[in-house]
């Protein structure tokens, strides 16, 4: 059967319902109202799910996003040559801030999961600071010390624990 999806924006609202006239207007009618839950592709939570880059899928964005702490997160493609390159200098960054208690180092992939963000290339890797869900975009280098650097130039929170030598 041919699916019907709405866009406004980053949201998606599914349709389910069948083809006819009827049901595809309350369809429309229910969007206007406000009344349709928005549609979110997200992969399950694994299990286990403590390494010292944590691994956020789209269910859970906005349970860990701008809450109390400073989360730094990779989108990325599990495809992508560059997040591929990425992934160790990434790993280290993670081991660095894994005894610091307020900051998580995550990532998503982006092809899998849907957020809010309007995700144009991989990886992109967006800081958000405690308490805020507008994040600011990394744009320096891709080595562990320059990341961990920039981590540190933007947390909110105590960072004392962070690990130097890696």
């Amino acid at each position: 059967m041919p699916g019907l999806m709405l866009i406004d924006g980053n949201d998606k609202y599914r349709y389910t319902g069948g083809i006819n006239d009827q049901e595809i207007t309350q369809f429309f009618e229910n969007y206007s109202n406000g009344k349709l839950e928005k549609y979110l592709k997200t992969q399950a939570i694994p299990e286990p799910n403590d390494e010292n880059v944590y691994v956020l899928v789209g269910s859970q964005f906005h349970e860990i996003i701008g809450k109390d702490k400073d989360v730094f997160v990779e989108f990325y493609a599990p495809w992508c040559g560059h997040c591929k390159k990425l992934a160790p200098e990434y790993e280290k960054l993670g081991d660095a801030f894994a005894d610091v208690q307020d900051v998580i180092i995550a990532k998503i992939d982006a092809t899998e999961n849907d957020t809010p963000e309007d995700i144009r290339g991989f990886p992109t890797l967006i800081f958000y600071p405690k308490g805020k869900t507008e994040g600011i975009k990394y744009q320096g280098d891709r080595t562990a010390d320059a990341m961990i650097g920039w981590v540190k130039s933007q947390a909110t929170v105590d960072i004392s624990a962070v690990k130097t030598e890696l």
